[in-house]
């Protein structure tokens, strides 16, 4: 059916899927386009804006380092014009007041450092106190409450190379020789800032006095930068002034145009020049799938639904066609599993009802024939049964009327009379009413009677034991199938220097197997008769009824079951007999 229903809809499968593939193809490379543009075109904005912020922050940092400079207080303090203590105090507080204001005045939060050329000029170093100027005769120290300013001052002896001190950086030694402007300090690197490095502008009666350095926030110059953008600023010769350390510099090439914007594997790259000549990049992950997930989802599920409703009617109508011949694959297919009596319902008398009939008409010959053949094979197997049968009865029977001949000899009467009861008891069994199974409860009787009459036989001679399980005295076994194992024990197992010869028959049901042990403590058997009674060789005397019993089991259960021997130590036999547990040998056949 499925390969029938395949073709069917082999053509609409093609030309629906053809369809389906090139407007999705044409539609998805479409919205990707219009929105890839919309989305450059927020970003080429984006960047205008973030640029423009950041020349006009940077144009204030620039500001306010020029007066810095030509800060009269600050000169004053540093090239120590002053008469006395309280107006070098004074000084001081009018220096840290208007450098306060000046960095306020830029509106970003900031630190001033001042190194000074000359070593006697009192350092003010910044320490977590509130709103206050603290004087010493050693330092001066100020920070601004609200923490938005700081105000260093140093000696340039703590920055000269090979001196340990608790400067952070050798900058000022830079900047000693001609290198200052922007930069990132290795602290700006740990803290993600960056400096404005200047020295102080010369008087006309004296040279400079130091160097300021102005540190910021990177995210205070740049604004607007996300979570997960790297932001590279580089000068006018691209070399990197500001750089994103958590990641590696990636390589950017350099862009002429005022604004731009590139596509640079997942990645989307931001350019924008600044006014003094800078250049600032913002590296941020682009997938262009995520800015139209909504369009693009609408867009499948309807293409999705259209071709599921095609498929839909295509189905509907490809299965009015093909119902009829699926009925028939599946009356075939439950032929071949066995189910001969299944047949076909006809309702027309088109082709198809026709090979519908057919298959009924072969399904009923089939079935009676292999009725036929089943009946005939389970007769073959009761006529050899009843044949294997008795090959048994009438070998017992012998020796039993031999005994009983020898008991009238002596006139024991009484004997005779156990004897000839515990026979008839056997073969009451044996004859079952004609039942070719018996429980192996019944089993043990009738072994039970058996050795009645061996008792009479060789009295005191041998004992008997048995343990049977509850549930395996409820299995069905082939009848006089114990009987063979404990006669060759007692006629060939006994021997005067071993003593009472011990008998013992143990029974029990695992995992659906019926197993029966017959254990003697006999002479045993010889290892190569013994081989040949294991391999069917035996045809007469001591072993035949073992074999005998052995092919019963094999016609009534299987080849996969039958009887095994091994010998005991320091001697005897166990004789295993493995059969199937159930509760019929033979179940009824329901045609």
């Amino acid at each position: 059916m499925n390969s029938l229903r395949v073709k069917l809809l082999l053509c609409f499968l093609v030309t629906s899927f053809t369809i389906w593939a090139m407007l999705s193809i044409w539609a998805y490379t479409t919205t990707r386009a219009i929105v890839e543009e919309q989305t450059l075109s927020v970003y080429r904005s984006t960047i205008e804006v973030e640029t423009h912020s950041a020349d006009i922050n940077i144009t204030k940092v620039e500001m306010v380092a020029d007066l810095i400079g030509n800060l009269q207080d600050m000169e004053q303090y540093l090239s120590g014009s002053f008469t006395s203590p309280y107006d070098e105090y004074r000084i001081a507080q009018n220096m840290l007041t208007h450098l306060e204001n000046l960095l306020r005045g830029m509106g970003i939060p900031a630190t001033l450092t001042i190194v000074s050329h000359d070593s006697d000029v009192k350092e003010i170093i910044p320490i977590d106190v509130e709103n206050m100027i603290r004087t010493s005769a050693h330092q001066n120290t100020y920070l601004d409450a609200q923490g938005q300013v700081s105000i260093a001052l140093y000696q340039a002896k703590r920055f000269q190379p090979n001196t340990v001190s608790g400067a952070p950086t050798n900058w000022y030694v830079d900047a000693t020789y001609g290198i200052y402007g922007w930069r990132q300090t290795q602290l700006d690197v740990q803290q993600g800032s960056i400096s404005l490095i200047k020295p102080l502008p010369a008087s006309p009666f004296s040279s400079s006095h130091g160097v300021i350095k102005i540190s910021m926030r990177l995210a205070d110059i740049v604004t607007g930068v996300a979570s997960d953008q790297q932001v590279y600023v580089f000068d006018q010769n691209h070399h990197p002034i500001i750089v994103d350390l958590t990641e590696e510099i990636p390589e950017i090439e350099p862009s002429k145009e005022a604004y731009s914007t590139m596509i640079v594997g997942n990645n989307v790259i931001l350019s924008g020049k600044m006014r003094n000549g800078w250049r600032q990049y913002h590296v941020q992950p682009y997938d262009v799938m995520e800015l139209f997930e909504i369009i693009q989802f609408q867009f499948l599920l309807l293409l999705v639904l259209s071709l599921a409703l095609s498929l839909g009617f295509s189905a509907f109508f490809s299965g009015w066609f093909v119902r009829r011949i699926h009925a028939v694959r599946v009356s075939l297919h439950r032929f071949e599993m066995g189910h001969y009596d299944h047949r076909i319902t006809v309702t027309g008398s088109d082709e198809i009802d026709m090979l519908a009939t057919s298959y009924n008409n072969m399904a009923e010959h089939t079935n009676r024939l292999v009725h036929d053949v089943y009946q005939t094979e389970i007769r073959s197997q009761r006529e050899r049964l009843t044949m294997l049968q008795s090959q048994i009865r009438p070998h017992f029977l012998y020796n039993s009327l031999s005994a009983i001949v020898r008991l009238c000899d002596r006139n024991d009467v009484l004997l005779i009379k156990e004897m000839a009861q515990a026979l008839v008891r056997f073969y009451r069994i044996s004859l079952s009413k004609g039942q070719e199974e018996i429980l192996l409860q019944e089993e043990i009787d009738h072994i039970s009677a058996y050795v009645q009459v061996c008792s009479i036989r060789h009295r005191d001679k041998f004992t008997m034991t048995y343990q049977i399980d509850e549930k395996a005295k409820r299995c069905y076994v082939p009848k006089i199938i114990l009987q063979p194992f404990v006669e060759n024990a007692l006629e060939h197992g006994m021997d005067p220097t071993l003593g009472v010869l011990h008998i013992s028959i143990i029974a029990r049901v695992d995992d659906g197997a019926l197993t029966v042990e017959i254990t003697d403590d006999g002479i045993g058997i010889e290892n190569d008769r013994l081989e040949q009674i294991q391999n069917d060789e035996i045809t007469t005397g001591n072993g035949y009824g073992i074999s005998n019993v052995r092919e019963r089991i094999r016609i009534t259960y299987g080849d996969s079951w039958g009887v095994s021997l091994r010998p005991n130590v320091p001697h005897g036999l166990t004789a295993q007999l493995m059969m199937e547990a159930r509760e019929s040998i033979f179940p009824g056949f329901v045609p």
